[in-house]
């Protein structure tokens, strides 16, 4: 919810601000498994985290090895190089830790949108970061900053998983004939009008937003109604209330 807020708020203040704005979301592949353990612990310690707590910390990740469970029957173990350890209680707080410099690096640039006085170019929770700029070159500074980023830490940004929303205002969407173009890399990245962003439905202007996002609730309520009643409703046989509704 913390890193969903930032989005909602520059949805807000393009709507309000009469103007427009580029969100990016971007898709990276298999970021969990290609963390370099050397440059996590560096990360860890310039955290603040030092003595048994980092050498623990650093125990956990040194000549870690795997096995493979299926059909009753367990493989040989390998040698585990990359990556945070998969179902970690502490994996997704490292991993915080590991991407953070990006986001560091991209708030000290003073691109992207501003809302008064707070930078609101970035948001983030583990792997899922949305870029937010009002301008189209800032845009794609951003990205590049990030695209730099994954290549230097060993992940891929996909191109075609990773899209940009055009958010234009009411009075901007009736005269927009615009069509923002951005890269990663060498390839043109999608453009679409609805994506999916920390389980929110993410479109072009707010008012599709709310609607898509409170019909997508109800069929979760309805669902989650039907699950809880077996399927379905049963028909109560007991005496009828017939008192006066209030």
């Amino acid at each position: 919810m913390n890193s969903a807020l930032p989005v909602e708020e520059v949805y807000r203040e393009v709507h309000d601000g009469e103007t427009e704005a580029q969100i990016i979301l971007l898709d990276a592949k298999s970021a969990f498994d290609k963390v370099i353990h050397t440059h996590m612990m560096r990360r860890v310690y310039q955290a603040g985290i030092e003595d048994k707590h980092w050498s623990l910390i650093s125990s956990l990740h040194q000549n870690a090895a795997s096995t493979i469970k299926w059909g009753g029957n367990i493989s040989e173990c390998f040698p585990v190089s990359l990556g945070v350890r998969q179902g970690g209680i502490l994996s997704t707080d490292l991993y915080k830790l590991y991407v953070n410099p990006l986001l560091d690096r991209l708030e000290n640039s003073n691109l992207g949108i501003r809302i008064g006085n707070i930078t609101c170019n970035a948001s983030a929770c583990a792997d899922d970061i949305a870029l937010m700029s009002t301008k189209e070159d800032d845009t794609q500074v951003l990205i590049n900053m990030a695209h730099d980023f994954a290549y230097m830490e060993g992940y891929e940004l996909q191109p075609q998983k990773s899209v940009a929303l055009n958010l234009l205002s009411k009075t901007h969407k009736k005269n927009n004939t615009n069509e923002c173009i951005f890269n990663i890399g060498n390839n043109v990245m999608p453009k679409v009008k609805q994506a999916l962003h920390l389980g929110i439905i993410r479109t072009t202007s707010m008012k599709e937003n709310v609607t898509l996002n409170v019909e997508e609730n109800i069929k979760k309520a309805r669902r989650s109604a039907y699950g809880l009643f077996g399927g379905g409703f049963h028909r109560h046989n007991g005496p009828r209330n017939t008192g006066t509704p209030v």
